[in-house]
C-alpha cells in the first residue's frame, strides 16, 4: 500500500494519543472474580484478608470505588491481622482508585505509603511515575520509572509508561524501543501495540504501523480506534473504496459511537461524496454534539462546496471544542480569506479548489487531524 498522507504528520498526534494506553491499563491474567463467592467469603470471615483484597479488586474493576476503598481500609486497620505485603497491596489499590479519579496527590501519598510497607515493590513506583507524567512532571516521572525498571526490567507496564514519557518529551527512538520491548515481554497486549501505531503514524511510517494494527485487530476485531486508523491508512493509500467498506463495517459494529460515523464521513469525503460525508458527520453530532472532529469534517465539506461562511463557523466550533486542533484554526483562516475574496470579487485563488483537485489534497489536513481529535475521547 503506497501512502500519501504527509510524512510530517505532527508529533502532536503522538502526544495527545498517548493517554489512550497509559500505564493504568495494566495486564491482568487473573480470571474474572466470582463476585458472589467472594462476597460470601468476606461476609463469613471479615479477617479473610486474601478474599477481602480480591473482592476489593473486583469492585475496583467495576468502578465501585466506595466498596473497594472500604475493604482496603479494613485491611489497613491496626487489628486486621494483615501482613506488610497485604497492607502494601491495600495502599496501592487505594492509590490506583485515586489515580483513576485524577486525585494525583492523594494517589501518590498512598503509593508512597505502600512502599513503606513493601520497599522494593515496583508497582507503586510505576504509578507514582504515571501520576507525575499526567501532571507534566517529566523529570520526576522519569526518576520514578527508572527506579521501577531497576526492580522489574521485564515489566511490560513500566516499559509502556516509559515509552509514553519518551514520546511526550520528544524522544521517539527511545519511545519506540520501550514500546517494542513491552510487546516482546507481553505479546498481544494492546497498549504498547497501540502506542507503536501512534508513534509510527506520527512519523509517516504507515506500512510498519499497519503490521501492529493487524496484530491488534487479530485479537480484538472490534477495536474501535484500530479500525478507525485502518480507515485512515486506506484513505492515505488512495484505496477509497476499501476505506469505505472498512468504515461501513465500523458503523455496523459501533453504530452508537460518533467516531464510527466520522470515519465513514472521511471515507465518503475522499470519494467526493459530499452529501454522504455530511450525513455521517451530522450523525456523529447527534451522538456527540461536542465532537470537534465532526465539526471539522463539516468544515472541509463546506470548503469543497465553496460555502465559505459556513465553513468558517464549522472550523470555529471545532477550534473552540479542541483548542489544540491546529487544522481547525488553519481551516478557519483559509475559509475567512476565501469568504472575503468572494464578497469583494477577484475570485477565490487563495482558497483550495477541492472540488477540482484530487481528494487527497484536503485529506492531508482531514485524515491527520480527525484521528487526533477522535481518539482522545469516546462517546
Amino acid at each position: 500500500m503506497k501512502h500519501w498522507l504527509p510524512i510530517s504528520a505532527p508529533l502532536l498526534a503522538l502526544t495527545m494519543f498517548s493517554t489512550a494506553a497509559v500505564a493504568l491499563q495494566e495486564p491482568d491474567d487473573s480470571p474474572e472474580a466470582d463476585l458472589p463467592a467472594l462476597e460470601r467469603a468476606v461476609a463469613a470471615d471479615a479477617r479473610d484478608i486474601p478474599a477481602a483484597i480480591k473482592l476489593a479488586k473486583a469492585y475496583r474493576k467495576l468502578d465501585q470505588f466506595d466498596k473497594a476503598q472500604a475493604l482496603y481500609r479494613a485491611v489497613l486497620a491496626p487489628d486486621s491481622g494483615a501482613d506488610s505485603s497485604q497492607r502494601a497491596e491495600a495502599c496501592n489499590g487505594i492509590g490506583f482508585i485515586y489515580e483513576q479519579q485524577k486525585h494525583y496527590d492523594r494517589a501518590i501519598e498512598q503509593y508512597e505509603r505502600a512502599l513503606q510497607f513493601r520497599p522494593f515493590w515496583e508497582r507503586p513506583l510505576l504509578h507514582i511515575g504515571s501520576c507525575l507524567l499526567d501532571q507534566g512532571d517529566y523529570a520526576g516521572a522519569e526518576h520514578a520509572l527508572q527506579n521501577a525498571l531497576r526492580l522489574a526490567p521485564n515489566d511490560a507496564s513500566i516499559r509502556n509508561c516509559m515509552g509514553i514519557l519518551f514520546s511526550r518529551t520528544g524522544r521517539p527512538e527511545a519511545a519506540e524501543r520501550e514500546y517494542s520491548t513491552a510487546v516482546k515481554v507481553r505479546p498481544g497486549w494492546a497498549p504498547p501495540l497501540w502506542n507503536l501505531v501512534l508513534l509510527l503514524d506520527a512519523q509517516g511510517r504507515y506500512r510498519e504501523s499497519d503490521r501492529y494494527l493487524d496484530t491488534i485487530l487479530k485479537s480484538e476485531p472490534d477495536h474501535l480506534d484500530a479500525r478507525y486508523v485502518r480507515v485512515q491508512h486506506l484513505v492515505g493509500g488512495r484505496e477509497y473504496s476499501a476505506a469505505e467498506r472498512e468504515a461501513r463495517k465500523l458503523v455496523a459494529s459501533h453504530a452508537d459511537r460518533a467516531a464510527s460515523h466520522e470515519a465513514l464521513g472521511i471515507a465518503l469525503w475522499s470519494k467526493q461524496d459530499m452529501e454522504g460525508a455530511e450525513a455521517e458527520f451530522r450523525k456523529a453530532l447527534v451522538i456527540d454534539p461536542n465532537s470537534a472532529g465532526a465539526h471539522l469534517g463539516l468544515g472541509h465539506v463546506r470548503m469543497v462546496q465553496k460555502r465559505f461562511a459556513e465553513a468558517q463557523e464549522c472550523y470555529r466550533k471545532a477550534a473552540d471544542l479542541d483548542p489544540s486542533a491546529a487544522d481547525a484554526r488553519q481551516g478557519f483562516d483559509r475559509a475567512a480569506r476565501a469568504h472575503e475574496r468572494e464578497r469583494f470579487g477577484g475570485g477565490c485563488t487563495a482558497a483550495p479548489n477541492f472540488a477540482g483537485s484530487p481528494a487527497i489534497s484536503c485529506l492531508q489536513c482531514l485524515a491527520v487531524i480527525l484521528p487526533v481529535v477522535l481518539l482522545r475521547r469516546r462517546v
